[in-house]
């Protein structure tokens, strides 16, 4: 994958979608994304029925997935 490629440790990977919580006894679309426990996953989405370990939930939709990416890129060393 990517970051194997690029030496990039999955501590310092950051995965965002808006739908890992389950739906109508359905895993959210997004879960499928969750492969590791080491990764920090969060969610923008409504997320009804909560989000399942390790995801963190950040309410607040687009504007929260913005939030953490402009946060992200001040954080970079570019």
């Amino acid at each position: 994958n990517i970051a194997n490629e690029n030496n990039i440790l999955c501590s310092d990977v950051l995965v965002g979608g808006d739908e890992f919580g389950p739906i109508a006894n359905f895993e959210g679309s997004d879960y499928k994304m969750v492969i590791n426990d080491k990764i920090t996953y969060f969610s923008v989405g409504i997320e009804p029925n909560g989000v399942p370990p390790p995801v963190i939930h950040i309410p607040g939709g687009t504007k929260s997935f913005m939030k953490i990416l402009e946060k992200q890129i001040e954080l970079a060393k570019f």
